[in-house]
């Protein structure tokens, strides 16, 4: 296992990338054995991380875990309530069995669906059970902003893509079940649409269709709209196989390309935002969900939102849509490309998709090798796929962020707050790491993964004042300590003689210090600091400061560390969750109250 020190350059990737730097709080390990992932995350109105999936029989922060229903404190489910800089452990729930998705409400409730489990919705500190309905096993979650909340049964629980019709659930806000109704074809995710009262699912089904010579196998995504009494209010692509309906798959031209839904959300702009697979080029997302001749314009732009010189690989197409009517409003492709140009995977099996109120999209999942990488935090010359996350415009033109945090595994959700992007999943062997939770690893074949990346306002071009002179506590000593003023949450760059040394982060009132880990070597040391702000805008250099390490010290390289930033994670053998936290101002991103599932 690789552990990747932070403080690397994030790229934000347009056409043309610009740079910006992400501020690493917080990374580490949570588990002891066995498959552990993390699967779902989201904000509390205080900011506090909520986490949820499977870490094994660890105590993860020394607490002793609070046990709800029939769970015990060596279950295999477990949420976990962090502190907003993912540092501290609030809080440990045992769950009886995984936790496979979460949800907010706006009283800070955790709705659960935990699988064998239930449904399950526990009190905003996790210690108490509110409610547990045990109505099978749950995969998804959802709450709306009116309270309801809708969940979703599979019908076949051993394979997570191939699920069969399900049953969907809905709940008003005091618990009671509203409705339950037959999901559609193989229903693979829900949200809830409150202003509209529309439930949203999506997946796909497998038949076959004429081709033009013969008759094939093909496999038709759907996305559906349906009321809060379970009736369909309408129902975008599903195309016919007849060949004599108006709606026939093939009627404008070949549409053969294996398509499948696998996630759905609603915005923060109160849009639906839904994410499918494609293998193939020709595929029914050309046209509008409503009618097989009429086509749609599609975004595009540079070699990795176009299909040439693609085959098979499974590739991402993801759109906007009205809540209330299924109307297209946008959408997207996503490839990754080889060194040779061909098409190469991604995926969102894995994975979500969410927007935040401005429209601007994130998708998660797992890529082959081939990423349009914008900051790239592994070793260079490595595998160029992994759990990843694209951060898109809202009008779908620019890569803001593309990256991948592990060359293995998949993200497998996310979740939004003022200052946090938050990113959960499993990992593999090349991971990056920053200040651990857990020293180190537990045994296993998988590990889990999370992260919280900070973006800031694009529209920001302002960059912060340029810092006044550090002030230095000992003038000769082999570990000064500098400090300073700097903007509000700014990320401070610390450089020795022009060589970046530390990264550190300024407090709310823009307060920051730093002091050498390890003593420096002999000699005089001319430190200089530059300020940036959460969108990469940065400051000039500081007038440098002069300090001496004495000889009598028997050197050392020179380290560094604060209170704030900077560390390393032991490497041991197996597996563990992997949280890494990320985090700088990302104030102009008001929070879904359910994350970004």
């Amino acid at each position: 296992m690789h552990t990747i020190a932070a403080g690397m350059l994030l790229l934000v990737c347009c056409t043309v990338c610009a740079a910006v730097d992400p501020a690493v709080l917080a990374s580490g390990p949570l588990g002891v054995g066995g498959d552990e992932v993390l699967r779902a995350t989201a904000f509390q109105q205080d900011g506090t991380l909520v986490v949820g999936g499977t870490i094994g029989a660890t105590a993860p922060g020394g607490l002793t875990p609070l046990v709800v229903g029939s769970a015990t404190a060596a279950s295999e489910g477990a949420i976990l309530r962090l502190s907003n800089d993912g540092r501290t452990v609030l809080s440990v729930t045992r769950v009886s069995a995984a936790v496979f998705d979460l949800a907010i409400d706006s009283a800070d409730r955790i709705h659960v669906a935990a699988g064998a489990g239930g449904y399950l919705v526990l009190s905003s500190d996790g210690s108490t059970l509110v409610r547990s309905k045990p109505v099978g096993f749950v995969r998804r979650v959802d709450v709306g902003t009116d309270d309801r909340a809708v969940i979703l049964r599979p019908s076949n629980t051993s394979d997570d893509s191939a699920t069969g019709t399900g049953t969907v659930f809905l709940y008003n806000a005091a618990g009671d079940e509203v409705v339950n109704f037959a999901g559609y074809r193989n229903t693979l995710d829900v949200c809830l649409d409150s202003t509209s009262q529309t439930i949203v699912t999506i997946g796909w089904r497998q038949t076959s269709a004429f081709d033009g010579s013969s008759t094939q196998p093909v496999q038709i995504a759907y996305l559906r709209g349906s009321d809060y009494a379970g009736a369909a209010k309408w129902t975008g692509y599903d195309w016919s196989t007849d060949t004599a309906s108006d709606r026939f798959l093939n009627k404008p031209t070949n549409n053969m390309a294996d398509t499948r839904g696998y996630r759905v959300a609603l915005g923060g702009d109160g849009k639906v935002y839904a994410a499918f697979e494609c293998a193939g080029g020709n595929t029914i997302f050309r046209y509008s969900p409503f009618s097989i001749t009429t086509t749609v314009t599609i975004v595009g732009g540079d070699k990795y939102h176009e299909w040439y010189n693609t085959a098979a690989e499974h590739k991402t197409f993801f759109a906007r849509y009205e809540a209330a009517t299924g109307a297209y409003l946008k959408g997207q492709r996503f490839v990754s490309r080889l060194s040779n140009g061909k098409g190469n995977a991604v995926r969102v099996k894995n994975g979500n998709i969410a927007a935040n109120t401005l429209g601007e999209v994130f998708l998660t999942g797992a890529s082959a090798s081939g990423l349009p990488l914008s900051y790239e935090p592994l070793p260079a010359g490595s595998y160029t796929g992994g759990a990843f996350v694209l951060h898109m415009s809202s009008d779908f033109t620019t890569r803001r962020l593309c990256t991948r945090l592990s060359s293995g595994g998949s993200m497998e959700a996310a979740a939004i707050a003022p200052g946090r992007l938050a990113l959960v999943g499993s990992c593999g062997a090349t991971t990056l790491s920053v200040m651990p939770l857990q020293g180190s690893f537990g045994g296993g074949s998988s590990d889990g993964l999370a992260a919280v990346i900070a973006l800031g306002d694009p529209s920001d071009t302002t960059p912060p004042a340029t810092p006044t002179a550090p002030l230095v506590s000992g003038g000769t000593t082999a570990r000064p300590t500098l400090s300073g003023v700097s903007e509000a949450n700014a990320v401070i760059r610390i450089f020795d003689g022009g060589i970046q040394v530390a990264t550190v982060f300024a407090d709310g009132s823009g307060a920051w210090s730093w002091t050498p880990a390890s003593d420096l070597t002999p000699g005089e040391h001319h430190f200089t600091v530059i300020a940036q702000d959460a969108t990469g805008n940065a400051s000039g250099a500081s007038p440098a400061v002069t300090t001496t390490a004495p000889s009598s010290t028997g050197g050392g390289s020179s380290g560094s560390s604060s209170s704030a930033g900077g560390g390393g994670c032991g490497v041991g053998g197996g597996s563990a969750v992997w949280l890494m936290l990320l985090v700088a101002a990302f104030a102009w991103c008001v929070p879904k109250r359910n994350g970004l599932r």
